[in-house]
């Protein structure tokens, strides 16, 4: 349930807030209540909204709206909020003084009901804690995300392959081939899919070396092309995250060290992770080796250089989920975690690579969930 023995309390739209989505199972365009007390859980919606909450919603209880608003009269006349006076006519049904709110939770909301004598507290963490261990059921639907995000990188990498060269930048279909046109047919693709793109990374040169670039104007040969795709099911509302580092042309010794220096790192992160690992100790580890191999993080010209991000992050309803392998995280890997390893190194002037993959956490180790190829060079 929560951290706390308190009833937890969530008033949100599940569209951006997915505790309340995992909770309730039942997406809607505005925001709704939930009560989740013990193994009780209450939903209230509105009348366009309660036919299908009661055939979706994970509740014992759905509520609509609209049979309470003589109850609220009273306390609409104190000014408080339809929404304020709901919950507490809601709370007030259960005996309910004292809940457990979602960092989300609306500050006017807390306002109007201590107001009224409700004792509110936080949830003390991101998101909440049943989140971070994936069920068996929730590993395939991230599956199915990730290979929607594989059939992505599979068309970039045709349309790099079909492109040509003409002074030094690449043509593809009678037309200047631009990082736009790359996020366009990803998101096509994702449209085939029943999935939403996002705002997927197609960046060359230096625009590469800033990590969450998203790439702009004509793409050149010669040069490293990161791409970063992270679609959501437009069904099921789970992601994909991966990344492959492209290069049209013949790369040159640096950027061939580069890359598969990243390579390399990303194997050292991978082997490493396994249940009972501590996470940050996986960074650790890349960043050893990147300072083994020469590679030295840095700010220079008044910007970061070298490895500066994360090796990587959990995910699932988010794209970014608890836990995180990063520098001087104390977190313990467990069994049913999924996470993403992607290490990158970016130097202006030579580029940027990151190879980014997808794992789920075992006893023993860790089962890749991706599966696409690591061939960069395209000719």
């Amino acid at each position: 349930m929560s951290s706390t023995e308190k009833p937890l309390l969530v008033y949100a739209n599940p569209e951006f807030v997915s505790d309340l989505y995992y909770l309730s199972g039942l997406m809607t365009p505005d925001p709704y209540v939930l009560i989740k007390n013990g193994d009780h859980t209450t939903v209230a919606v509105s009348p366009l909204e309660y036919g299908r909450a009661v055939k979706e919603a994970r509740a014992q209880k759905v509520v609509d709206i609209q049979t309470l608003s003589e109850r609220n009269e009273p306390l609409l006349g104190k000014g408080l909020s339809p929404e304020a006076a709901t919950i507490l006519t809601l709370l007030s049904d259960q005996g309910i003084s004292s809940v457990e709110v979602t960092r989300d939770f609306p500050f006017y909301l807390a306002d109007e009901l201590k107001s009224q004598g409700i004792e509110l507290s936080a949830y003390p963490k991101a998101m909440l804690d049943e989140r971070v261990i994936k069920t068996n059921e929730e590993v395939e639907l991230i599956r199915d995300a990730i290979g929607t995000t594989e059939q992505c990188l599979a068309r970039v990498e045709q349309i790099l392959g079909e492109s040509i060269v003409e002074d030094g930048m690449l043509k593809w279909e009678g037309d200047w081939l631009t990082s736009e046109e790359v996020h366009r047919q990803i998101e096509l693709v994702c449209l085939s899919k029943d999935a939403v793109a996002g705002h997927p990374i197609v960046a060359g040169g230096d625009q590469g070396c800033d990590p969450h670039e998203r790439g702009h104007g004509i793409l050149y040969a010669n040069q490293l092309i990161i791409v970063d795709i992270f679609p959501r099911s437009k069904t099921h509302l789970y992601w994909g995250d991966l990344t492959r580092t492209f290069f049209k042309g013949k790369p040159s010794s640096e950027q061939m060290k580069l890359v598969e220096t990243v390579a390399e790192a990303q194997k050292v992160a991978i082997d490493k992770v396994a249940a009972g690992v501590i996470t940050g100790s996986i960074h650790a580890a890349v960043e050893e080796l990147f300072e083994k191999k020469g590679y030295r993080t840095e700010q220079k010209n008044g910007t970061y250089q070298g490895f500066f991000h994360g090796t990587g992050h959990g995910f699932g309803l988010d794209i970014h989920e608890p836990p995180r392998l990063g520098k001087k995280q104390e977190v313990t890997l467990k069994p049913g975690m999924v996470v993403t390893v992607e290490p990158g190194l970016y130097y202006p002037g030579l580029g940027g690579c990151r190879i980014e993959d997808d794992v789920l956490v075992t006893e023993n180790g860790c089962e890749m969930l991706s599966h696409y190829s690591y061939d960069w060079i395209i000719s």
